[in-house]
């Protein structure tokens, strides 16, 4: 099966775009959104200081989640 993927760019036509899909009889198989950002040096520093402010790690902080020791692994070369 071929599979083709539109960019939409504006997201007031993606509602336009599921229904001009279903007219056409095609059948959606994924939808995912995109964000794009404009291209910079990013650091170090500030992608650490992103994830360590974003609520979405948070589950991180949950003791099951800690499943791992220093034994675990070797150690980089």
């Amino acid at each position: 099966m071929r599979q083709l993927t539109i960019e939409i760019k504006n997201s007031q036509d993606v509602q336009l775009f599921r229904d001009l899909i279903a007219r056409l009889g095609f059948r959606l198989i994924q939808e995912r959104e995109v964000i794009s950002i404009e291209n910079k040096a990013i650091t170090d520093t500030d992608w650490l200081t992103a994830i360590a402010n974003n609520t979405a790690f948070d589950f991180l902080q949950d003791e099951a989640e800690d499943i791992y020791t220093l034994a675990d692994g070797k150690p980089l070369q």
